[in-house]
């Protein structure tokens, strides 16, 4: 959950001067609900979505597709080049993540990026 937080604040820093966003309702559900209460975490969130008091596979597919959509809008909001916003290939996938890591870095949560560059090496 502290790397979806994290991710979102970076978004959120990113995205100050853009406005051009459509997201769809669940995700904008939770990623309402990670920008109005802090240091939410997993149960809290499930529930507040689903009204279900465990996770549930739903809530976890709908938690990864999240922190993707977060990543991916990072990515974009960060990238100047409109080609490099798509999965094309497996190496801008790797870099996306790489990108995403050294931003977290760069911005405030060291602790973060590294939990993120375990995605590259396994």
């Amino acid at each position: 959950m502290d790397l979806i937080i994290a991710l979102n604040k970076l978004k959120n820093i990113l995205k100050k001067n853009r406005k051009d966003h459509i997201f769809s309702n669940r995700l904008d559900e939770f990623e309402s609900l990670l920008n109005s209460i802090e240091n939410i975490d997993d149960i809290t969130l499930c529930n507040l979505i689903y009204g279900k008091s465990k996770l549930t596979r739903t809530y976890m597919s709908l938690k990864y597709r999240m922190e993707e959509r977060l990543m991916n809008d990072v990515f974009g909001l960060s990238s100047e080049e409109e080609n490099l916003k798509s999965r094309n290939s497996a190496t801008i996938v790797l870099d996306k993540i790489q990108f995403t890591a050294s931003l977290l870095l760069k911005i405030f949560l060291e602790k973060r990026q590294y939990t993120y560059l375990k995605k590259v090496s396994g």
